[in-house]
């Protein structure tokens, strides 16, 4: 659980077109973020807006066409969702998640870049297996773009034990 005050993530991200490199730290409970440039070697605060309903982020962050992504909670039942940094305005937003099966327990648990796309695994939990679904945004920052690329059923094993593989953009 994250403890207000405490840094999340301290995450840096190289932003297009050449500009310098930058470290974001977000504190839970805050609305002050710092911005590190280390062109001009300081850190500079910034106030930004986090979405209303958002609790805190738990997954690893990627970095894609200038935004920094990562999964969080919400507070509407602990629902997931995408939460990103425009590196170059330095602004906080939110990406829909792809329109999942309603009838089981489907949570996104990381998200990656594969191929130049944002790819979420997802876990759907039932009684008797666990099935891991991949997808894939096609067209970045369309949400109706995102694709079920391949599911696979792993019964008990921990889905943190599956990893993927791409090879001639093939799933192994």
């Amino acid at each position: 659980m994250a403890t207000p005050g405490v840094p999340l993530e301290v995450q840096k991200g190289l932003q297009i077109m050449l500009l310098p490199v930058k470290v974001l730290k977000l504190v839970y409970g805050h609305s002050e973020t710092a911005v590190y440039s280390v062109k001009t070697k300081s850190w500079k605060i910034i106030n930004v807006e986090f979405p209303p309903k958002m609790l805190w982020c738990f997954s690893l962050s990627v970095f894609l066409r200038g935004f920094i992504h990562w999964l969080a909670y919400t507070d509407q039942g602990w629902k997931r969702t995408i939460l990103l940094f425009d590196v170059c305005n330095e602004v906080l937003g939110e990406a829909q998640l792809p329109e999942m099966d309603k009838c089981y327990d489907s949570n996104p648990s990381s998200i990656s870049v594969v191929k130049g796309s944002l790819c979420l695994l997802v876990e759907e939990l039932r009684d008797d297996e666990g099935i891991c679904h991949v997808w894939t945004m096609n067209e970045y920052g369309v949400s109706e773009s995102w694709t079920k690329q391949l599911r696979v059923v792993h019964g008990k094993i921990s889905m943190s034990s599956l990893k993927l593989s791409w090879w001639q953009n093939r799933i192994l």
